[in-house]
């Protein structure tokens, strides 16, 4: 049916996934059509039908910039042009297939945005006078090497609304002709002035405001430009020798180190070191008053390390704030969609929900006019319509078919027992095992940790209250003390408990010597001594007995015979990592990703075993919890204050 024909397929939003572009791919070449990768498409290669999700509203939704970048700029327009004709929404195809013929594609041509390709405006450039910067400019603008460079004619076709160059000529004396000829008026205009710009290359817009001007005008226009460019620069150029500039400059000059502004009556030296790097005429004259007498300050000064808000990070906000969310009827639906892209794998996506819940969590006041929703950084105008929509509606049509996805529902349920991620979860899916029962049935095919989570699955099931967990620690502490005094040992619950939950999902203890002994040995005894006492059940994993710095074990234990099975976690650290592990086990998630995205804005990298300079990996020496926020110039929140 599509023989001759190309297409690609871009996946884009909900609708259009990647496992649905490799359904669609395969219907193509089934039917004899030949599919073009997205990255492959130029100006001479440009398939028939771009098939993506109607929810495209932007060129940049399907290319990468720097794909449509990399177009030269003479064909670039005509590629445009093409691809806006040939956007159309994936169900053309689907519809194709149902009718068994090539139906009429008009109605399925997706409208998007044409004017998100911005287009910079083109610069008239006055570069040094050297045989290197010539030459620069004449290959640029595709000049023949042989021509003589006092006497060319550098024709350049610009778009219409834009100021045609007709001829440029250079020289390498100091005094540049410039002729500039407007395409439609068919006027020269030159400036015989004698300037020159023995610097790096000077450049202004293209503007029609050049168009028109005699001689003197033009000279003035770009005089004006020069001295008022970097008004608003923060930046000093130098030390100026004299305080006043002329009113009427006839000539600008510029050697190694000094700038020089002339007029018939007067002259005026601006002095700079010759280690200065001088950009640009403009820079010269640095700030000037609103006289247009320049400022003097002196050097240019270094400028400051922007200090990055705490404030503007989901850890600032504490346990307090959380409990005032005031906008929970928006957070509550993106929540349920940051969900289904964790469980798909969509890390960007997810990440991008993530933010947004956190932004709206944090803002202090309540969203609920439709017609009035602020403008808030960090919400785009997507999520800002999704808003509007659960105002209006009272939910989200996104959150209401991501919770109703058959696939989303069985992935939830899967990846609850134990031995099973995200990964197997979809793999499982693919196998058509889409629930428990599902997987009970080929328990014996599975690997031993599956079948261990599937034993204990329904008791893990059910929360953990914290007098059981209380009762457990007292018992486990018993044990751990009989290997070791507790003069040399320190041993905290970490977790929801430690936070103060009244429910906990599991029981995650810490354990570390205070001397400057080893830990090895400390883990294994102690989970042979609990296995008597029959308080550990069953091991889902263990590290070995060498590892000498941290070791983990994962397992089931019970309080006693009346109480259910729990999942139990220790981990044994090393004097060094202690306070580290402990931050990060205490949680909660979002409070440690914000924290780490924190560190890193800062120049750290943190982890459960140190923090440390990212750049040159120098490590932060730190004896507690206190420190790392010390470290950070944070300040310290209590367990209570991270349940975020």
């Amino acid at each position: 049916m599509f023989i001759g024909l190309t297409f690609t397929v871009v996946p884009y939003s909900i609708d259009l996934g990647i496992k649905r572009k490799k359904i669609l791919e395969n219907i193509i070449i089934k039917n004899k059509g030949k599919i073009i990768n997205l990255e492959k498409i130029n100006s001479k290669l440009i398939p028939d039908f771009i098939l993506t999700s109607k929810n495209v509203n932007n060129i940049f939704d399907i290319f990468p910039r720097k794909q449509i970048g990399s177009i030269p700029k003479n064909e670039r327009s005509n590629f445009l042009d093409i691809i806006f004709k040939r956007i159309v929404n994936y169900e053309w195809l689907s519809n194709c297939v149902k009718e068994k013929q090539i139906i009429n594609v008009d109605d399925y041509i997706i409208n998007i945005d044409e004017t998100s390709i911005k287009k910079k405006p083109t610069k008239i450039i006055f570069s040094q006078n050297n045989n290197t910067n010539v030459e620069q400019l004449k290959k640029e603008l595709n000049i023949s090497s042989t021509d003589d460079v006092s006497t060319n004619k550098i024709n350049k076709n610009l778009s219409q609304e834009e100021t045609y160059i007709n001829s440029m000529s250079l020289n390498s004396s100091q005094n540049s002709n410039i002729n500039i000829k407007d395409n439609n008026h068919n006027n020269y205009l030159s400036s015989n002035s004698s300037s020159s710009f023995i610097s790096d290359t000077f450049e202004f817009e293209n503007d029609l405001n050049y168009i028109g001007l005699n001689n003197e005008e033009l000279f003035d226009k770009i005089k004006d430009q020069v001295i008022n460019k970097n008004n608003n620069d923060e930046s000093t150029s130098g030390e100026i020798e004299n305080k006043e500039i002329p009113n009427s400059i006839n000539s600008i000059n510029i050697t190694q180190n000094t700038f020089t502004l002339s007029n018939k009556d007067e002259l005026a030296n601006y002095k700079f070191s010759e280690s200065q790097e001088i950009k640009s005429p403009s820079n010269f004259f640095g700030n000037l008053n609103k006289d247009n007498k320049p400022i003097s300050k002196g050097f240019s000064k270094k400028k400051k390390k922007k200090r990055i808000k705490p404030n503007c990070f989901a850890f600032d906000l504490g346990k307090s704030n959380m409990n005032t969310n005031k906008n929970s009827h928006l957070t509550n639906e993106f929540e349920k969609i940051l969900e289904f892209h964790e469980n798909e794998g969509n890390k960007f996506e997810a990440l991008a929900y993530r933010k947004v819940i956190s932004i709206l969590k944090r803002y202090k006041e309540e969203i609920n006019d439709p017609n009035k929703i602020p403008k808030i950084k960090g919400i785009g105008p997507k999520i800002t319509e999704k808003i509007k929509e659960i105002l209006i509606t009272g939910k989200c049509r996104k959150s209401d078919n991501v919770s109703n996805d058959t696939k989303n529902k069985c992935i939830k349920e899967l990846i609850k027992v134990h031995g099973i991620g995200i990964k197997q979860a979809n793999e499982f899916y693919t196998q058509g095992i889409k629930s428990i029962n599902d997987l009970k049935k080929i328990s014996e095919t599975l690997s031993s940790t599956i079948q261990k989570g599937l034993k204990y699955y329904d008791d893990i099931q059910i929360k953990i209250p914290r007098e059981e967990i209380t009762e457990l620690f007292k018992k486990i502490e018993e044990e751990l003390y009989k290997i070791l005094d507790k003069r040399f040992l320190k041993t905290e619950v970490v977790g929801s408990y430690r936070r103060g939950k009244k429910l906990c999902g599991d029981m995650d203890l810490i354990i570390t010597r205070i001397d400057e002994g080893k830990i090895s040995g400390i883990l294994h005894t102690l989970v042979d001594k609990l296995t008597e006492k029959k308080i550990i059940i069953d091991t889902l994993s263990m590290s070995d007995n060498d590892d000498t710095n941290y070791q983990v074990f994962m397992g089931i234990c019970k309080l006693n015979n009346d109480s259910l099975h729990r999942r139990l976690d220790i981990k044994v650290y090393e004097k060094s990592f202690y306070p580290f592990a402990i931050l990060y086990f205490t949680g909660s998630a979002y409070f440690n990703r914000s924290l780490r995205l924190f560190a890193k804005k800062k120049g750290y990298h943190l982890s459960d075993k140190e923090l440390s300079n990212r750049y040159n990996g120098v490590k932060i020496p730190c004896n507690s919890e206190e420190d790392i926020f010390k470290a950070l110039e944070l300040k310290y929140k209590t367990p209570e204050e991270r349940d975020i």
